[in-house]
């Protein structure tokens, strides 16, 4: 066992050690990074730039993109811009289709989209929607639309749910435009027009939907014998 006096008796071996004008004195080197870690870094970041845009539009839930190799779908030969005239709708488009609302929309990025849905987005014209050819479910929610132009167009339509459109009892929404159009809307199955306090009072119209399972009315208090206009559906 060593007995330490005192400080001084350990200071001069301290110093000896760190003694770094010592001829066999080396300072510690640090050793360069493996060639391995650095090409694992840039894949990875090469990875982390392809992807980021990818999660991007998974992250829109909204919107379903098919593809030309779906089946039973339009494919347009000849890319042309289309004219959206509602900001919001052109937005709410353009970002299914994984664009900027700034960015030019063409009828093969609307051909793309085959299930659209919309919670109060502000929209009020839906014109430009015609060019989503392969529509299959469009739901339009608590948006305050006054021009339904263009939806007679989207024959592949199954679902379309047009209810609690921004309107009060005040100031009720003339929905019978929207109406007169969906006889060209063969393929519907599923239709709700509710809780629009609306002025509807004619739905014949709808007699031609023989294929609807599933019709909501609801609050549309000026209806009157709907049975009598829908017999095939009762």
């Amino acid at each position: 066992m060593i007995k330490l006096n005192s400080m001084t008796d350990i200071r001069p071996t301290i110093k000896a050690q760190m003694n770094t004008s010592s001829p066999s004195y080396r300072p510690p080197q640090r050793g360069k990074p493996p060639l391995l870690s650095l090409f694992a870094l840039w894949l990875l970041t090469l990875l982390i730039n392809l992807w980021t845009p990818l999660l991007g539009q998974a992250q829109d839930k909204s919107a379903t993109i098919t593809t030309a190799n779906s089946s039973n779908v339009v494919i347009a030969d000849d890319p042309s811009v289309v004219t959206i005239p509602d900001a919001n709708l052109k937005q709410r488009l353009a970002s299914a289709v994984g664009k900027n609302s700034a960015d030019d929309l063409y009828n093969t990025d609307l051909l793309g989209i085959t299930r659209l849905y919309t919670w109060h987005d502000n929209i009020q014209d839906l014109t430009g929607i015609e060019h989503c050819l392969n529509l299959t479910d469009l739901e339009l929610h608590g948006n305050p639309i006054t021009n339904f132009s263009g939806l007679s167009q989207l024959s592949k339509l199954e679902t379309l749910k047009l209810d609690h459109l921004g309107h009060s009892s005040e100031s009720p929404l003339d929905i019978q435009n929207l109406v007169d159009q969906l006889d060209e809307l063969e393929n519907l199955t599923r239709l709700e027009l509710d809780s629009n306090y609306n002025s509807l009072t004619d739905i014949s119209p709808m007699a031609a939907l023989t294929n609807l399972t599933f019709l909501n009315l609801s609050s549309n208090y000026s209806l009157t014998k709907v049975s009598s206009m829908l017999p095939a559906l009762t």
